[in-house]
Parts: C-alpha cells; sequence; structure tokens
C-alpha cells in the first residue's frame, strides 16, 4: 500500500488531497491498483483524540516542505507551516531548533507566542511511521500547568480532612452496626433455609416436585447454576435429580453421570466433602468431555444411619467463591431422611405392584402402565400373552408347592427373555410381556423361542403374539394377543386328543390281542 504527499487535484478545483494505492494481486502477479482519493478539507478531524479536553490543537505536517495535512487550529484552512513565518519564541528557544527539528524528523517541542491568543503554546512534535510525516501538538501554558492548580486545590482540600475522618468514623459505626445485624440475619436465613429444605423433603418421596423446589432452594442460598442429588443403588436402580437455573426445571435421571461414581469413590476412601473451582481439581472428578461446562463444584455425601453413603449432594457453578461448603452439610440430615423414606416407600410401592411369587409386575402395576403405552415404544409394539396349560391339575395332583415352583421357573424363562420393565403376571396362570420397535419377523420368533424354551423345562404353555405398527389402544393390542394365545391352545388340545384317542384304541386292541392268542392255545390243546 503507497499513500502519496499532499497534491493539488485540477479535477476539484485544485483541492489539496492524498491519494492512497493498493495493488490487486493475482497469481502472484499485481494486474491492477485500487485508487483512493481523500479531500484534506473533508478530512475526518473528529477521528483524532481530542488531548487536553479539546484544548489543545493538532497538526499533520509533511517534514520536507512543511505542508499542513491536518491543522485543527485552523480548520478548513490547510497552508504551509513555513509560510505562517517566524513565531516570537520564548526565551531559551528559536525558529531554527523548531524547523530543523521538523525536517530531521526529531522528537522535540518548542515554547513560542500564539499570534491569536496572546499567550504561551507548547509545541512538541515528533516523527510519524506515513511517509516524512510529522504529527504536532500545541498547548497552552495554563493547561500546561493546570495541574499544578489542582494540587493547591487539593493542598487547601487537606483542612477539611479532619472533618471528613470524623464523618468516615460514624460511617464505620454505622457500617459496624449494620454488618453485625448482617451476620445475625444471615444466621436466621440458615436456619429457615434447613427448615425450609426439611420441610419439602418430608414427603418429597411421594411428591417428587419437592425435590425441584428443594434444590432451587438451595441454588439461590449458595449462589449456584445447578444443584443436584444422587441416589446410588436405589431399588429403581441409580437416580438423579437436577435442578437447572437456565432451565428452570428438574428432571429425573435413571442413568448418572460417570461423575456421580467418580464421587462415590472419592467419598468411600474416607473424605467428607469435594471442592473444586478450577479445571485442574474438577479433571480428578469429572471425565474428559462429560461436563464441559462445570466451572466449579462443591459437593457432601449424605450418610445414613449405618455410616454408609446413601447419597451425594453437589452444586455447580457458584457466582460467589466464597460460599462455604457448610451450607449443603447442613442439609445433609434432611437428605438422609429422604433416603430412608424413598426406600420405605418404594419398598411398600413394590408389595403393591409385585407379584410375591415371581417378583414379576402384577395386574396393578400393569393397569398403572397402561395409561403411559404410547411412550412404550416409536414404531412398533408387539404383546405376548402367555397361558399355562395344565396348572390346575398339576395343583391338584402334586399339590400348590409343585404349582408355585412351575410359575417361578416360567417368571425366569420369561425375566430372560423379555426382561422386568414390561412383563407381568396378570392372572393365576397368564403372563403378558410386550417388547418395541422390533421387526414382525423376530417377534415371532421370540414367540416360537418362548415355547421351545418352556418345552424345554417340561413346562407346557400357549403363547399368543400379536404384532402392529398401528395401536389404536392397548386393550386392543392384548386381545389380539390372547386371540392368537386361544387359537394356539385349540391346536395344542386338539394334538393331545388325538394322541389321547390313539391311546385308546391301543388300549383296546391289547386285551383283544391278548384274548385271540388264549382261544389260539386252547384249540391247539383239544386238538391233540
Amino acid at each position: 500500500m503507497h499513500i502519496s504527499q499532499r497534491q493539488m487535484d485540477p479535477t476539484r478545483d485544485n483541492t489539496p488531497v492524498l491519494r492512497s494505492y493498493v495493488p490487486i494481486v493475482q497469481n502472484q502477479k499485481t494486474i491492477a491498483l485500487l485508487c483512493g482519493v481523500i479531500e484534506l478539507e473533508n478530512f475526518p478531524t473528529e477521528m483524532l483524540a481530542a488531548p487536553y479536553g479539546g484544548k489543545a490543537a493538532v497538526y499533520i505536517v509533511e517534514g520536507e516542505n512543511g505542508n499542513f495535512l491536518v491543522d485543527t487550529w485552523h480548520p478548513g484552512n490547510l497552508g504551509n507551516i513555513w509560510s505562517l513565518g517566524e513565531r516570537n519564541m520564548a526565551p531559551g528557544y528559536d525558529h531554527e531548533q523548531l524547523k530543523q527539528g521538523l525536517i530531521d524528523g526529531e522528537s522535540d517541542y518548542v515554547v513560542f507566542v500564539s499570534r491569536t491568543t496572546g499567550e504561551y503554546l507548547y509545541f512538541y512534535y515528533e516523527p510519524m511511521k506515513i511517509n516524512d510525516w510529522r504529527i504536532a501538538l500545541s498547548v497552552p501554558r495554563e493547561v500546561v500547568f493546570s495541574r499544578a492548580d489542582g494540587i493547591r486545590t487539593a493542598v487547601n482540600h487537606f483542612l477539611i480532612l479532619e472533618v471528613v475522618c470524623f464523618f468516615l468514623y460514624f460511617i464505620w459505626m454505622f457500617s459496624y452496626v449494620r454488618r453485625d445485624s448482617r451476620e445475625k440475619q444471615r444466621q436466621l436465613d440458615t436456619i429457615n433455609y434447613i427448615y425450609d429444605v426439611e420441610k419439602l423433603l418430608f414427603n418429597a418421596h411421594v411428591k417428587r416436585s419437592n425435590i425441584a423446589m428443594a434444590l432451587e432452594k438451595i441454588s439461590q442460598i449458595i449462589s449456584a447454576e445447578c444443584a443436584g442429588f444422587w441416589m446410588p443403588g436405589n431399588e429403581e436402580g441409580d437416580i438423579s435429580f437436577v435442578w437447572n437455573e437456565k432451565k428452570g426445571q428438574i428432571h429425573e435421571v435413571s442413568v448418572p453421570m460417570k461423575t456421580n461414581y467418580e464421587l462415590l469413590k472419592y467419598f468411600l476412601e474416607g473424605h467428607d466433602e469435594f471442592e473444586a473451582y478450577d479445571k485442574e481439581a474438577l479433571n480428578r472428578i469429572i471425565p474428559d468431555g462429560e461436563a464441559d461446562w462445570i466451572q466449579n463444584m462443591m459437593a457432601v455425601p449424605i450418610v445414613d444411619g449405618q455410616g454408609r453413603v446413601s447419597g451425594i449432594l453437589a452444586a455447580c457453578n457458584m457466582s460467589r467463591r466464597w460460599e462455604n461448603i457448610s451450607m449443603l452439610k447442613s442439609v445433609g440430615l434432611s437428605f438422609s431422611m429422604f433416603c430412608r423414606n424413598i426406600r420405605s416407600y418404594n419398598a411398600m410401592r413394590d408389595k403393591g405392584e409385585k407379584d410375591l411369587l415371581t417378583g414379576l409386575y402384577n395386574r396393578n402395576r400393569y393397569e398403572r402402565d397402561c395409561v403411559h403405552y404410547k411412550t412404550w415404544y416409536h414404531s412398533s409394539l408387539a404383546c405376548f400373552y402367555i397361558d399355562v396349560n395344565g396348572l390346575h391339575e398339576l395343583n391338584n395332583s402334586q399339590g400348590h408347592e409343585v404349582g408355585d415352583g412351575m410359575l417361578r421357573r416360567i417368571a425366569g424363562q420369561l425375566l430372560e427373555k423379555f426382561g422386568m420393565q414390561h412383563t407381568y403376571r396378570i392372572g393365576g396362570d397368564e403372563f403378558l410381556a410386550f417388547v418395541a420397535d422390533q421387526k414382525e419377523s423376530l417377534v415371532y420368533q421370540m414367540g416360537e423361542e418362548t415355547e421351545s424354551a418352556l418345552e424345554e423345562i417340561q413346562i407346557h404353555a400357549s403363547v399368543g403374539v400379536y404384532w402392529s405398527e398401528e395401536i389404536s389402544s392397548i386393550q386392543e393390542l392384548v386381545k389380539e394377543a390372547e386371540k392368537k394365545m386361544y387359537q394356539s391352545k385349540k391346536l395344542i388340545m386338539q394334538r393331545e386328543r388325538k394322541i389321547g384317542e390313539r391311546k385308546r384304541i391301543i388300549a383296546f386292541l391289547i386285551p383283544m390281542w391278548y384274548d385271540v392268542k388264549t382261544l389260539r392255545r386252547f384249540w391247539r390243546g383239544t386238538k391233540k
């Protein structure tokens, strides 16, 4: 890039201008030049700083010939510094010093009398890195020495200092009393905070939304963006409860982050708290890439009556690093009681929702789950209806203990095949299982494999399978599977009837064969 010296543009009534040239390069060759023209009369002087509150003037001068490029003292009148003639210099300065300094590109200053105001101007100049340009600054004497007036004013103000000190003493006393009152209020707020969290968690095992409010309360007290509570080894599996300030909601996660297990390991080693306020400390607990949004964290273990870790309470992204971790510890007992309550509640609920004999979900749970059946699948859903053949006869002939053992073996096979989540015992010898988002051929193959697996352990059952992509209601799906089961049962009964008829024919023919054999022996004896 090249910038010209000041030129007179004949196309603009000999207006002084600057021209800048920028090469246009293609394939490492200059193929053209881009030229820009700036009229110096319209030069944007407002882009320059206004030193000394606008009381100083700024100049840009061509060092070789003295032409002005910028003159804020005489706006709109760009002349030549040398054509202005010699200045009336202050003692110790001369015009030649100024001229030679500008030509040679030195950094210096001179003092002369302003022709306009008649006061001394301090004129400082130094070279620029563009062509042979020089930038200069002229400042009136009263502006230069204004700081001295400020010092004099400060000395005068010193007399007021003692009065101010007394005033500040009273302010300090007021602040001390206020700080003491604030500390007492903080202690009271802490007590209320503990009470509020305890009250929310008292019935949170039934009303899960209370956990959201409890975690929100904790986040507000310790200025945290996020607060969470994790219960390892719950009857329903590991569960995480998380409240996030940005999302403003709580969500229950059945699969916790690996960070939870790292914290559990850390606390099982005997530590009673964890604090991390930098990435290095966080990396000891948080696996790479799992939660990069966490900037800081503190956590405490929740211990039950036997001293075992039953949960972990944590908070992260605190805006005030000085928050004490004791605020988390203070609600530890409330969360410990919540853990005990939720485990007791789940145990009682299981008694009402699980079949005591087989361990499968019972009809109560089936009826409750059916309300939400649309959440079970995305593309298709299949129902397996299993009915045990001969359970009543087995109970009558060998006793109910043998029949119960058979039902437990059936439940074991179904759990192995279908899992626990949607497998039910809905009657004495009737079972249901649902499989989501599987191909139709695979579903019917699973039905055949189920029958074969039961046959291998000497259990005869009829399995009805129905698969559908369009499901109007879960009841219709179950009815279709039940029809398939009855069709299978009918075929089994027909097969057993034919086998029974064959056995009766054989039983009838065997005595006749023995009678014919006896007559033949008698006939032979008579003939002799």
